[in-house]
């Protein structure tokens, strides 16, 4: 996390485009260090300086005051088409656009969603596995039990969730996203969650073999549906 964020202070440009303009404390840093640090080891930026030839002044090329005043005149003509075109357009009043808040929006879903899951899943794989004889806590809708799973189990089980994220995202993301579309997955991916979650609690009722593996599918599931619906937000 501490290394994330490094990068994103002294690397990442502002991409927005009513504050392109503004200053940026942390590339500004990032540059100021990499000069430093060329100079530390004896790197000079040439490209600063103009190559001279030796020969003397027969190989620079002179121009008459005729071209200049008519190069003159043009720049002035483009800079007053520059500056009529500019005042044509409104000025930015608020950096929250339709598309920013939207971003917003759909950050928050996901975020929502993938909390409220890193939550309860623990909880819910380490709960005991009562065995019901009531005619009341037999009824299916009915959920008190849990998988009885110790602690270095659910490490094992949130572990291979975190694997199957990371090759997700490498090899499933991107294809899912060149031929289904960003708008598309990102559907897909909000309404699939609530699905999921009417769905986890029925699996602890099932016998031990199959409710294991379908535990893990509906996580492997989840961290999938995280990735495309961040990676697709994003795109948006």
């Amino acid at each position: 996390m501490a290394t994330s964020g490094l990068l994103g202070f002294f690397f990442l440009e502002e991409t927005h485009p009513h504050l392109q303009d503004s200053r940026n404390v942390g590339l500004e840093m990032s540059q100021w260090l990499f000069q430093k640090t060329m100079k530390l080891f004896g790197y000079i930026d040439t490209q600063k300086y103009a190559v001279l030839s030796s020969n003397g002044d027969d190989d620079i090329p002179l121009r008459c005051t005729e071209d200049i005043e008519f190069a003159a005149v043009e720049n002035d003509s483009s800079d007053a088409d520059k500056d009529t075109i500019t005042a044509g357009k409104s000025p930015a009043k608020s950096a929250y656009s339709g598309q920013v808040i939207l971003q917003i929006l759909a950050a928050s879903i996901l975020g929502f969603h993938k909390v409220s899951s890193d939550v309860i899943i623990p909880i819910f794989l380490g709960q005991d596995k009562e065995s019901v004889s009531d005619e009341k806590d037999s009824n299916f809708l009915y959920f008190i039990t849990g998988f009885g799973m110790s602690s270095p189990m659910i490490s094992n089980v949130l572990l291979s969730q975190a694997a199957v994220a990371i090759l997700a995202q490498v090899f499933i993301v991107p294809k899912l996203i060149a031929c289904l579309g960003p708008l598309k997955v990102f559907r897909w991916a909000v309404f699939a969650f609530p699905c999921l979650y009417c769905l986890t609690p029925f699996i602890s009722q099932l016998i031990h073999p199959l409710s294991t593996i379908l535990i893990l599918i509906d996580l492997w599931v989840k961290a999938i549906l995280v990735n495309l619906g961040y990676t697709a937000s994003s795109i948006l």
